[in-house]
């Protein structure tokens, strides 16, 4: 079985699901997952090789972040909240230029979900452990980062991960609202 659920968790480009029996240990780095640079909303439009889309409700982000990667790859996170209390972290990328990669433990869930009528992943339960890498797979020096529900999915060539401490039918709801 697990074998079968494997196949399945690596259809999402720009993402990467692996079950281990042990998380590694590792500091816990930023909310963010990724290094970055701030900039304003507007800088970051103009910047992004796609459309950000945000949940209507929230409105403008409270800060947002661009990282490029050594190979090119451009990661847009927004953020609602602050650096000490995110309430929703929302990070888009091109599927061709980035991929997460999340180490799942044993008791962490996984859910195939329809999204915005997109395939997607939400990963709830105990926490797991997300690298950032580049398009070519190498390792960058961003650290990984302890996450808690998340839902990922892919629209076209732009991967979406939605971070909040909400539960599977509102992390959808959100999803779905992003304009």
């Amino acid at each position: 079985l697990r074998g079968a659920l494997a196949d399945w968790l690596d259809l999402l480009p720009g993402v990467r699901i692996e079950h281990v029996d042990e998380l590694p240990s590792m500091p816990l780095s930023s909310w963010t997952g990724v290094s970055g640079e701030e900039v304003t909303l507007a800088e970051a439009e103009r910047q992004a090789p796609f459309e950000i889309l945000l949940p209507e409700s929230l409105g403008e982000p409270d800060l947002v972040y661009r990282y490029r990667d050594p190979s090119g790859g451009l990661v847009i996170t927004a953020v609602y909240g602050d650096e000490r209390d995110a309430r929703l972290v929302l990070t888009q990328w091109t599927t061709e230029d980035v991929l997460f990669h999340k180490l799942l433990g044993p008791a962490t869930q996984t859910q195939l979900v329809d999204v915005r009528e997109a395939r997607g992943l939400w990963i709830n339960g105990n926490r797991h452990v997300v690298f950032y890498l580049g398009g070519d797979f190498q390792e960058r020096a961003a650290q990984g980062a302890l996450a808690g529900n998340v839902l990922v999915w892919q629209e076209g060539d732009v991967g979406y991960r939605l971070e909040a401490g909400v539960g599977r039918e509102r992390a959808l709801e959100l999803a779905a609202e992003l304009r």
